[in-house]
């Protein structure tokens, strides 16, 4: 399955975990706020473009969708059971389960002999569990303790937006007036979910 319709379904974690916060009772649903997050995926939609005779594939789609659910079901546990807790010890407990299921994976898809890792690739690893990893989700867990589930996933969209963005800034690739569209869109989802009374 192309990146584009994967990171198209992951952006299903907006709406979908708004829609829990309200069924759950954790936050109170506004019209402003619903048209907010489902906006917001439009606007991923127009961004990610997916190009004519791009494949869907019915396991790529199971497990993207599956890594939407799974990242709502983290950040309502966040809000619900982790709210109070120091977040050193819920990144630790979080990177210690996050290891524990994924080197059997690994060890499990690696080639006999294990993966050959070099010196820009060991750069690599460390960067992923520094920046993305450590600091990403430290930051996460403060926003979604801070202002609540659905304003936190509001901001996934922003995903492939800052990519589009970097892409044009930093690799000449160019930006079409369907992202440009899209770009509003999210922003203003953003804007109706985060304003919401």
């Amino acid at each position: 399955m192309d990146a584009s319709i994967t990171a198209l379904v992951t952006a299903l974690a907006t709406p979908l975990t708004y829609i829990a916060a309200v069924v759950l009772g954790l936050e109170k649903a506004t019209l402003l706020a619903t048209a907010g997050a489902f906006i917001s995926v439009a606007g991923t939609y127009l961004v990610l473009s997916p190009q004519p005779g791009s494949t869907v594939s019915i396991i790529g789609f199971l497990l993207a969708f599956g890594a939407a659910l799974s990242w709502v079901i983290y950040t309502l546990i966040l809000r619900v059971k982790l709210a109070g807790y120091d977040q050193n010890v819920v990144m630790f407990w979080t990177s210690l389960f996050g290891t524990v299921f994924t080197v059997p994976a690994y060890i499990a898809l690696a080639p006999r002999g294990g993966l050959e890792v070099g010196l820009l690739e060991a750069a690599l690893i460390l960067y992923v569990a520094a920046v993305p990893g450590a600091l990403g989700y430290t930051l996460w867990n403060l926003g979604v303790e801070r202002v609540g589930a659905s304003k936190s996933a509001v901001f996934i969209p922003l995903v492939p937006l800052t990519a589009a963005i970097l892409g044009w800034l930093l690799l000449g690739e160019t930006l079409s007036i369907k992202q440009a569209i899209g770009a509003t869109l999210i922003i203003a989802g953003i804007v109706a979910v985060v304003w919401r009374r």
